[in-house]
């Protein structure tokens, strides 16, 4: 399911905090557009999550809840990218 309005602005708030005190710069970016990547994001998660679930095993697929398979692609979006 997407996140609402307010969960929404809740990670864009969060990121925002975090980037802030972690120093990051984010360049030319304004308040509005990462307000859109976060929405962005939030819609093609949405959109391909059924994609996303097909390319895990039969065993995982069946046996993991959505959480478990939430926590397995944030490792490996983790690991790939940070």
């Amino acid at each position: 399911m997407a996140l609402t309005n307010e969960q929404r602005k809740d990670v864009w708030a969060g990121f925002m905090k975090a980037a802030s005190q972690d120093r990051d710069n984010l360049g030319a970016v304004s308040k509005g557009d990462l307000r859109d990547a976060v929405d962005n994001l939030d819609d093609w998660l949405e959109a391909n999550q059924a994609e996303i679930n097909q390319v895990l095993p039969p065993s995982v697929r069946q046996s993991f809840s959505a959480g478990l398979k939430a926590r397995l692609l944030m490792f490996v979006v983790e690991k790939r990218y940070l």
